[in-house]
């Protein structure tokens, strides 16, 4: 009984998988206008950054403020070298995630040793901050307001993503593997130990768990995840500039991690193409499409604190749950007759 419930689980599992994996591809094709298909490329690459954030807010228990600095960081870092040096543009690309990681590094090892929590967010706040006047005032270096551009476009071969369409695959590609890394981090000894520091690091340390070095790698980790969501951005959109520091794009990741769901894989992107696409679809003018979402992300936190994606996985657990006790009490039925 218990082999079967498991394979009914596994089959379920893929079946699922493989529902997911044909509406994302033919996604292009069912949002068959421009605009709509460069929102679906947006909302894909904000997924992966807000997929780092997840990791500090939801497997970490931490907030930052400043998880955008990581990922305009790696975007600036990319057109410099693009544009400036002429390096080929996946060593760019990979660049510019190795810098938003190195730099998550440096600050989780400054920040994680002595604050944690309300304090660390005041922190990431302050660096995201800096950077925005940074990248503002030094106009050599940053080209200011203007910013950086053209950036030139990835290619691989003949392939060149220049396309919503074709860059849309190429940022699904990078979000299901940012998913899978994400999911067998979950399972690692590394992740279950960042788990168990958040639910009670008292306890962890004195199993030996050590929290600060755990915390840190957690970090790094995230920040590369924003530095990926960064580089692509930049590829994408052919030019950065200091808004990517602003508080609107810390406040956007923030909202998208919350309004989906922290702590769960599946809550960051659903929440990412439910700010993308909703906001930007909503019939209302700009000012009144923000107070409208504003009071439909009030009515998720205040019904559904949870956030949208865990109370769509609890209500398919209940669909799932009656669809058996009516298969259960219909073969019961058959005996008896």
């Amino acid at each position: 009984m218990l082999r079967e419930e498991i394979g009914h689980r596994l089959r379920t599992r893929y079946i699922g998988y493989i529902v997911l994996g044909a509406v994302a591809i033919s996604m292009p094709f069912i949002f068959n206008s421009a605009y709509l298909r460069d929102l679906l490329v947006i909302a894909v690459i904000f997924s992966i950054m807000a997929l780092g954030l997840n990791i500090i807010m939801g497997y970490m228990g931490q907030f930052s403020l400043g998880h955008q600095a990581f990922s305009g960081m790696a975007a600036y870092g990319t057109a410099m070298l693009t544009i400036r040096l002429g390096v080929n543009p996946w060593l760019g690309f990979v660049a510019g995630i190795a810098l938003a990681a190195v730099f998550g590094l440096l600050v989780g090892y400054v920040a994680l040793r002595a604050t944690r929590g309300v304090y660390l967010a005041i922190v990431t706040f302050g660096i995201g901050a800096i950077l925005f006047v940074v990248a503002k005032q030094a106009y050599g270096f940053t080209k200011g307001q203007t910013g950086l551009f053209p950036i030139p476009h990835l290619s691989l071969g003949r392939l060149v993503f220049d396309t919503e369409i074709s860059f849309y695959y190429l940022a699904l590609v990078f979000l299901v593997f940012a998913v899978y890394s994400i999911n067998r981090w979950l399972r690692s000894r590394f992740g279950r130990a960042v788990v168990a520091i958040r639910e009670n690091e008292d306890l962890a340390n004195s199993v030996g768990i050590q929290s600060f070095r755990n915390y840190v790698l957690a970090f790094t980790i995230a920040t590369a995840l924003a530095g990926l969501g960064g580089s692509l951005y930049a590829y994408y959109v052919g030019v950065v500039n200091p808004v990517l520091f602003s508080v609107d794009y810390m406040v956007m990741m923030l909202v998208m991690v919350i309004l989906g769901g922290a702590g769960v894989v599946g809550g960051p992107i659903l929440g990412s193409f439910i700010y993308v696409i909703l906001l930007e679809l909503l019939p209302f003018k700009r000012e009144l499409t923000l107070v409208v979402f504003g009071a439909i992300l009030l009515a998720c936190i205040i019904f559904m604190p949870e956030g949208v994606y865990p109370r769509l996985m609890k209500l398919h657990s209940r669909i799932v749950t009656l669809i058996k006790e009516k298969e259960l009490d219909t073969l019961w039925r058959g005996r008896d007759t």
